[in-house]
């Protein structure tokens, strides 16, 4: 972010600036993770410090450290080409898929209302239903038992992962032609979600550290004012989780489920204008700091079909003057300008990718869906992402082919 902002001057194209560039990153990742380890031991998680002693709270933090260690090599690892996504987006994607599986189909039995429940929401189907004397309550308890994961959990799931696979597919297309080449047309797509996950990535990473450094200051000075306006954190009787109710960290926490929109319908009306705005915001913050605003958009273009279309290279004061122009007009006789298009289309579209995005995070948390919608959302536009490099790579059908070679143990 701070090379995106212009603030650390990197040559990306130079070799020693991006090895120093991804470095650096390397550095900061185990600083933060040693912080994180440290914090984390420090502020109770693990139980308090004087009752695990300080060897007990040593290894826990040399153990997390470690981890982490790990986790920064497979990164490494992945963007030295031994990969086909960064390793921040498989780490990601690998932990909600298990999530959502594990809560699926846990085998894990837990003492709920006096009997035994399996955790997984799939296999207490069966597990209710053959063991309960009375049908009409274990069929109620499928659908709406309470602290645990149910099946109105999974269909809600299921069908998020519909509507955000149908989302992904939404584009605008804008066509190119030349007077120098005929008629001739490109097309160049600017997807709905332009900038991917990111925007919601950024919220939760901003509302998780406003979370845990809320909780981390309320357990060590409760009585403090400043911290309590932060957040005041009670723990859930069901489940054993800590929630905020007061503060900053209580306005910013999601409704629990429809019912729980209806009953606070202030708070609610808040939560839901303050997620709009932060991932509209950070959707357009995020296209200027990678370097993929319109101006970018038009180089790329440029790049991309510029030779098939008679484009020479141009100064950026010569863009307004670029002769390639929208399919179906002529430029001087209504006819608009790319960059004039671009700029009209690309914020449009961060802006409006980021809120549905937003949106489709919400009505996800409201039902209840596995793996958050904001969990559900970063998984399906990773894999989305993951899948169209192959195809890039491989070319039309190259998934299917990569899949088929892998079944018959082909080495190419």
């Amino acid at each position: 972010m701070l090379v995106g902002a212009k603030i650390l001057d990197v040559d990306l194209v130079s070799g020693r600036d991006t090895r120093l560039y991804m470095a650096a990153q390397k550095v900061l990742g185990i600083v933060i993770c040693l912080g994180s380890s440290v914090a984390y031991v420090l502020s109770g998680v693990y139980g308090p410090v004087s009752t695990l002693g300080a060897f007990t709270a040593f290894a826990i933090i040399a153990q997390l450290f470690v981890a982490g260690l790990v986790v920064v090599m497979l990164d490494d690892l992945l963007q030295k080409g031994y990969g086909i996504c960064g390793g921040l987006n498989l780490f990601l994607v690998t932990n909600i898929c298990e999530n959502i599986v594990w809560q699926m189909l846990s085998p894990m039995t837990i003492s709920q209302g006096g009997q035994m429940q399996f955790e997984g929401a799939v296999v207490a189907v069966f597990h209710l239903l053959i063991t309960s004397p009375n049908k009409l309550d274990a069929v109620r308890q499928i659908f709406m038992r309470e602290g645990l994961p149910n099946l109105s959990n999974v269909i809600a799931t299921v069908l998020v992962f519909l509507i955000v696979i149908y989302v992904e597919g939404l584009k605008h297309t804008i066509r190119l032609t030349s007077p120098t080449a005929g008629s001739m047309q490109q097309e160049f797509p600017i997807k709905l979600f332009y900038t991917s996950n990111m925007p919601i990535i950024i919220l939760s990473g901003v509302i998780g550290q406003t979370y845990f450094f809320s909780q981390v200051m309320f357990k060590r000075y409760p009585t403090n004012p400043i911290v309590r306006l932060l957040g005041i954190w009670s723990e859930d009787a069901v489940s054993g989780r800590s929630r905020p109710i007061w503060g900053v960290s209580y306005v910013i926490s999601p409704p629990e489920s429809v019912f729980d929109l209806a009953a606070r319908p202030l708070h609610s009306l808040f939560y839901v204008g303050f997620m709009l705005l932060s991932c509209g915001f950070f959707a357009k913050m995020w296209i200027e700091l990678r370097n993929s605003g319109p101006l970018d958009v038009y180089k790329t273009i440029q790049k991309q079909y510029g030779p098939a279309f008679g484009h020479r290279d141009i100064d950026v004061t010569e863009i307004r003057n670029a002769k390639v122009v929208l399919a179906g007009k002529q430029q001087g006789k209504g006819g608009k300008p790319l960059l004039d298009e671009l700029k009209r289309v690309v914020p449009l579209a961060a802006l409006v990718g980021g809120m549905c995005i937003a949106l489709l995070s919400i009505t996800a948390d409201l039902f209840g869906a596995i793996g958050t919608g904001t969990g559900i959302l970063m998984a399906v536009t990773i894999i989305f992402d993951i899948f169209a490099r192959l195809e890039k790579d491989a070319g039309p059908g190259g998934v299917a082919k990569l899949v088929e070679n892998l079944m018959a143990g082909r080495e190419e």
